[in-house]
């Protein structure tokens, strides 16, 4: 079970021996939805550049219960496309005033380092280069809402498309 609370200071801690705060985000379940990876061919240059599309979704399911939905997708023109799919089953109170920033922001940095792991497995193939994505804040990329580059270990150009 995860419990997520905004905290103000880095003085402000919860400790096991603490009540639990009023504004709880609790984690009920967090499954892959979708892991594929499909080879188009293989790369013959060391350059091959790789886009990604990265998309969020937040579904309603009752009262108080929410599904919240990662989708990564990567292509290799010529080489591969792969994707990655992960969702996560929420409980908050309804009438939490902060409720719809939990759900934005801290499912969501809960859920992509599991995203991020996933489509490194996923492209560790044979005569593959693997996606290894850098730690990042995602979001600040998200609020941003702007496309940035990345450079990743074998210098390819990488564009992360925020939706």
């Amino acid at each position: 079970m995860i419990y997520v609370r905004q905290v103000k200071t880095m003085n402000e801690i919860i400790r096991p021996t603490d009540e639990l705060p009023v504004s709880v985000l609790k984690a009920n379940h967090i499954v892959f939805d979708e892991l594929s990876f499909v080879r188009d061919g293989f790369s013959l240059k060391d350059d091959s550049k790789t886009s990604f599309n990265l998309s969020y979704g937040i579904d309603k399911i009752s009262d108080g219960e929410y599904r919240t939905t990662l989708t990564a997708q990567a292509t290799r023109e010529g080489e591969f496309k792969a994707k990655v799919q992960i969702s996560g089953y929420w409980s908050i109170e309804e009438s939490d005033s902060h409720k719809n920033q939990l759900l934005q922001e801290n499912a969501l940095a809960i859920l992509f380092p599991y995203v991020r792991s996933q489509m490194t497995l996923l492209t560790a193939q044979p005569e593959t280069e693997p996606i290894v994505w850098p730690a990042m804040n995602i979001n600040k990329m998200r609020s941003e809402e702007h496309t940035s580059e990345l450079q990743s270990r074998s210098d390819l150009v990488c564009r992360l498309l925020l939706e």
